[in-house]
This record gives C-alpha cells, structure tokens and sequence, in this order.
C-alpha cells in the first residue's frame, strides 16, 4: 500500500515550459472537453489515445504520459466517481483538475492535472494524491 502512494505521489509529469499567460484570454470553447476526453483515456490506460491529442509532443512527455497511464492502469484501478473538477493557474498557467476516486488500493481521491499552454492546447500533466496536490495561483473557474 506504502508503494502504491509513493508511486501514484511521484507521477507528477509537467514536461513543459511555463509559458505566462493572460489571465484574461479566454480558452478555446472545446478545452473541456479536451481535458475529460484526455483524463477518460489517462485514467484507462490508454497513453497512445492521449498522445494523439497532443501534436508535437516532445519524447520526455511521451515518456510521461506512457508511464502515468501504466502506473494509473496498474496501481490505482479505473475511475469511480468524480468529485470535483475545476480550472485554476498555477505558475502562469491554466490547468484543469479533476480529483477523482479509483478502484484500486489508494486511501484517498486523485488529482489529475492537465496543464493548457498559451494556445489552449495541453503541453503537460500531474498526477497527485489529494494531500500532495503543489500550491495554486488562483482558481479561475468550475468547469461548466
């Protein structure tokens, strides 16, 4: 049990370079779908689906992604219930969050974080335990 939390605390892969933002530029109409479409195929294994959403993705989040799918897939099960989901900024940049529940032998719920870049596409992703989520800038908005 000790294994599988420190391997599910250590999956936090942001392989991007923070780009600042605007605060006030709107994101694409379509990110919310993007960010559950990519979270529904992390969180089933399936790193190859979430890859082709990601165009140009360099061979170090390649890497990432591939492992925290397997890691999710292996050590916290699928998906059980959503909890809360919502956009927030952390180091200039707007990330969507979903903190879920899993089936697998993990004792609290999951953060999924999925970080937009200045174009409003997604150029990185966090994995946490709830109690190991990283500090916030703001909170920007709950999805809709």
């Amino acid at each position: 049990m000790i294994r599988v939390l420190r391997i599910i605390a250590a999956v936090v892969i942001v392989a991007y370079a923070p780009v600042a933002v605007s605060q006030t530029q709107p994101l694409p109409a379509d990110s919310l779908t993007t960010a559950r479409r990519a979270s529904a195929f992390l969180t089933s294994g399936h790193a190859d689906s979430v890859l082709a959403m990601i165009p140009g993705a360099s061979d170090a989040l390649k890497a990432s992604v591939r492992s925290a799918a397997e890691t999710f897939a292996t050590r916290a099960g699928i998906e059980r219930n959503l909890i809360e989901e919502r956009w927030i900024w952390r180091q200039g940049a707007r990330q969507y969050w979903r903190t879920i529940e899993t089936t697998g032998p993990v004792p609290e719920p999951i953060v999924v974080r999925w970080v937009f870049g200045a174009s409003g596409r997604l150029n990185g992703l966090g994995v946490n335990l709830l109690s190991a989520v990283p500090p916030i800038d703001s909170v920007v908005r709950a999805p809709q």
